[in-house]
């Protein structure tokens, strides 16, 4: 073999090894970039006995999290209804349907929410009154939330409520 026979073998040989590094780091940096963007929903108990009480939801991942479903749960029935219908069987469900003040929200399919954003999902507005029996029964409400990044591959859940 001649020395520029050699040399051209080497320089496949270099190129091809490049070619496999370039390629092997594309696939690190798209794992990253999912990882850099991985949405992370929890929800938050307040009730202290002279504010209203309330429940809500935050992401404090790293990137917007795209709803999947919202169900509420309580003591094992779940409830999967319309938006007002959702909190309006739950509560009855849990002896609070006689519970005026209420504000609600059920986040939708689709919905996104970004990072840093909170979104009350129950407040009760009248809670100093009926501290003592929101006290006994709201343990037994659970959130169910299903979500997914930005990229749509992975899913995570939120389940509880605080």
């Amino acid at each position: 073999m001649e020395t520029s026979e050699i040399i051209a073998i080497c320089a496949a040989i270099i190129a091809l090894s490049a070619t496999g590094v370039s390629i092997w780091q594309g696939y690190l940096n798209r794992r990253h970039f999912r990882l850099s963007v991985k949405p992370h929903l929890t929800v938050h108990w307040k009730n202290f006995s002279d504010e209203p009480v309330s429940f809500t939801l935050t992401n404090n991942g790293l990137g917007p999290a795209v709803i999947k479903s919202f169900i509420l749960e309580v003591e094992g029935n779940l409830f999967e209804k319309e938006k007002t219908a959702i909190y309006h069987a739950a509560l009855g469900e849990l002896g609070l349907s006689g519970v005026y003040d209420v504000d609600t929200y059920a986040p939708t399919k689709g919905e996104a929410y970004a990072v840093g954003s909170s979104l009350p999902l129950l407040t009760f507005t009248n809670s100093t009154e009926i501290y003592d029996q929101l006290f006994i029964a709201l343990p037994k409400l659970k959130f169910k939330i299903t979500y997914t990044s930005m990229y749509d591959e992975e899913e995570y859940q939120y389940y509880g409520n605080c």
